[in-house]
């Protein structure tokens, strides 16, 4: 069986999809809102804004990432301001447009399902939940990877002037947004030589003209990637091939279960015997995917941005550790569930198919609650409750040394309270000199990125001289010390 394709891909997005698309993204927001703080890297989003354009583009090209997002934010800072809601809100215009992206291209390689239940289940994914409310390119990658893959399969169809130029802006928007998810622009390329090798040259040319929109930044980009190979961090992890493996396991992983669900649960145990079980009844059934190129399509993206990305932060991203692979693929994440979507169309006993959509509904709405109670975090970082601690030390005029220092002063600043001020000694000896006060606050989030804002020796000191400090909000975060002279 071949699954039939429509070609009526603009009619079918209606007002009651914008509502969905809209009402969804919105109660994703909110909870966040109430649920969730900026961590580090989002914060780092935020610091671009105050900027020149000009700086913008000199401080963005001292990193690692295309500029676009960037601009698109110091726009919306500029206009409403950086405090945290309008921040949510801006994300928030994303998702909808990530839903409503995602729709579409369900639409077209699924034209029997006004909403595919894969769909459904797509859009209560706790990754999704996770990542589309971060203030990072994530989103604005992920929707760009979804337009550019529809427009090549409606430029297969159709390969006119409306296409080409659709396809070809997509591209460059893309190369501009981010680098490991523009693998999708080599691997179209690659799909159309085995599917339609009369088009190569056509494409091949819209690639060219790709590079050369691209060409402002292009020494910037091989100046990024000389700056990255040569640094000398290394993330824990990312010093052999063993960490593609892992990368790779841990993104799929985190695709089908979410970073919110440990694997050694009976919840995800569960869910993956139902799943294996279902693979194994159905398995004559789904060799037939193996018939339908679409399928290829989909299966070939997501495996290819999964590995690049994987050998991307091995071997020239060095510092990034495997646990933020997710993040980086989650341009994929949409393919994920069309593949298993082709799988579902597959299944042809009803019961299977209920137990499949139910394992993959069950895990998705617990993984959600966990990211809204903000438990079960795999990567502890997204659910540091900043606003809570700093709830917690209102009205305080103690000191307080922190290693997540833009997290730290960005609520300290929008708060608009009385907080402890911040220090950063360089020796255990500058330490000495805050001890006026009854207690130093310590809060150490320990990652490898920014531990070092704090000198070494000064950590070791506190650690072996500091006393527990516990709260209903910040327990296992803060630390005080008191009397931390040394007895001679």
């Amino acid at each position: 069986m071949v699954v039939k394709y429509s070609t009526n891909y603009i009619k079918r997005i209606d007002v009651k999809d914008v509502f969905i698309a809209t009402v969804v993204s919105l109660v994703i927001i909110v909870l966040s809102l109430l649920t969730k703080s900026f961590w580090g890297d989002e914060i780092f989003s935020i610091n671009f804004s105050p900027q020149s354009f000009n700086d913008l583009f000199k401080t963005v090209a001292t990193d690692y990432h295309p500029p676009f997002y960037f601009i698109l934010l110091k726009i919306w800072i500029g206009i409403f301001g950086e405090s945290e809601i309008p921040l949510r809100v801006f994300q928030a215009l994303q998702g909808i447009l990530l839903i409503l992206s995602s729709l579409v291209l369900f639409r077209k390689l699924f034209p029997d399902y006004m909403y595919h239940p894969l769909w459904v289940l797509w859009i209560l994914s706790s990754e999704l939940w996770l990542f589309m409310p971060m203030l990072r390119y994530y989103t604005l990658a992920a929707i760009l990877v979804i337009v550019s893959s529809y427009m090549f399969l409606c430029w297969l169809e159709n390969a006119n002037l409306r296409t080409s130029t659709l396809l070809l802006t997509s591209y460059i928007f893309l190369l501009y947004t981010d680098y490991p998810s523009s693998i999708v622009i080599l691997f179209h390329l690659i799909y159309l030589f085995f599917v339609k090798r009369q088009l190569v040259l056509r494409l091949v040319s819209m690639d060219i003209i790709s590079a050369v929109f691209f060409t402002p930044w292009v020494f910037i980009t091989i100046k990024q990637v000389y700056k990255l190979v040569e640094s000398q961090r290394v993330a824990d992890l990312n010093l052999s091939l063993g960490s593609i493996p892992l990368k790779i396991a841990y993104s799929i992983y985190a695709f089908f279960f979410g970073e919110t669900v440990y694997p050694f649960e009976i919840i995800t145990i569960g869910a993956l015997l139902i799943i294996v079980t279902v693979f194994i009844v159905s398995y004559k059934n789904l060799k037939l995917i193996l018939r339908d190129r679409y399928a290829w399509f989909v299966l070939g993206l997501l495996i290819t941005g999964i590995l690049f990305t994987s050998l991307v932060t091995t071997f020239i991203s060095k510092h990034t550790s495997f646990i933020y692979t997710p993040s980086r693929t989650f341009f994929c994440l949409a393919f994920f569930y069309l593949l298993l979507a082709s799988v579902y169309s597959r299944i042809l006993h009803k019961s299977l198919k209920l137990l499949f959509l139910g394992s993959i509904l069950v895990v998705n709405i617990y993984g959600i609650i966990n990211w809204a109670m903000g438990r079960h975090f795999i990567m502890p970082v997204y659910a540091t409750p900043w606003k809570g601690v700093l709830r917690e030390l209102e009205g305080r005029k103690e000191k307080i040394l922190v290693d997540e220092s833009l997290c730290y002063n960005y609520y300290r600043k929008i708060l608009n309270g009385t907080y402890p001020d911040p220090i950063n000694p360089l020796t255990v000896g500058e330490l000495y000199a805050f001890l006026d006060k009854p207690k130093i606050y310590v809060i150490m989030m320990g990652r490898e990125s920014t531990e070092p804002e704090i000198r070494g020796e000064v950590i070791k000191y506190i650690q072996n001289n500091g006393k527990k400090f516990t709260s209903a909000n910040i327990c296992r975060l803060m630390r005080h010390t008191e009397n931390l002279k040394p007895e001679f």
